[in-house]
């Protein structure tokens, strides 16, 4: 049987220190280690690092300008890496976006959407202000770099729906709280499906203009607003 293991030594090669790795095809590879000084003196970061640093560095630019101002060299000078490495991990800027904008879907507080779905089902404004808490603070952290982006959306396939799946979750809350009061004979004459993407579409606009930007308006009073709308909207005051 052939050995397909790879066999692994360490060399050292001036200041830095290599990971050989070579196959029995004879193909041999050279990566530097992780955690170890760089020639500057810095700690090498390792690929997740260096993946995670990328993220975060267009995070920070998307927070204080939009998407069209946006380039790998900006990017990478932000993370203090090489524009040479930012290929190792994605093809384009769209690429490393739609990531982005994934990451921040992973990270909506579903225990507090939970939460919201478990209360009594009360046509209230202490109901409305729990259904709507758990947007308003993804909105209150994430808002600067959701501004960011939402312009640049219609320009990539990629962006429009990692963007547009953020919407959809908080738009199928929505909706389940209002099918929940339309099931409990609390809500009549109202198209569910419809209102709730109304709803939401007004929220975003309006959590981008108070939330978005530097200074943000108070997150309270923003959600008390919402609250206000909402239950005028639907005729629960």
């Amino acid at each position: 049987m052939q050995d397909t293991r790879r066999r692994v030594i360490l060399l050292q090669w001036g200041r830095d220190q290599l990971e050989l790795r070579w196959s029995p095809t004879g193909i041999v590879y050279a990566h530097p280690m992780a955690g170890t000084p760089t020639a500057s003196g810095r700690t090498r970061l390792s690929s997740a690092e260096s993946r995670q640093a990328i993220l975060d560095a267009a995070d920070a630019l998307l927070r204080s300008g939009p998407y069209r101002d946006l380039s790998v060299e900006s990017v990478m000078a932000k993370a203090g890496l090489s524009r040479t490495i930012f290929y190792r991990h994605f093809n384009d800027l769209p690429a490393l976006v739609t990531e982005l904008l994934q990451q921040l879907g992973n990270g909506i507080d579903t225990h507090a959407v939970e939460a919201a779905k478990s209360i009594s089902v009360e046509p209230t404004t202490k109901w409305f202000r729990e259904v709507l808490r758990p947007s308003v603070d993804f909105f209150a952290d994430h808002g600067a770099m959701f501004r960011g982006v939402a312009d640049a959306v219609g320009a990539d396939d990629r962006l429009r729906e990692a963007y547009e799946g953020i919407m959809r979750y908080f738009t199928s809350v929505t909706a389940d709280g209002l099918r929940r009061l339309r099931d409990s004979g609390k809500l009549k004459g109202v198209d569910v499906e419809s209102v709730s993407a109304a709803l939401n579409a007004m929220n975003e606009r309006y959590m981008l203009r108070t939330l978005g930007s530097e200074p943000q308006e108070d997150r309270e009073a923003v959600l008390e607003t919402l609250v206000l709308i909402w239950s005028r909207t639907l005729e629960l005051s």
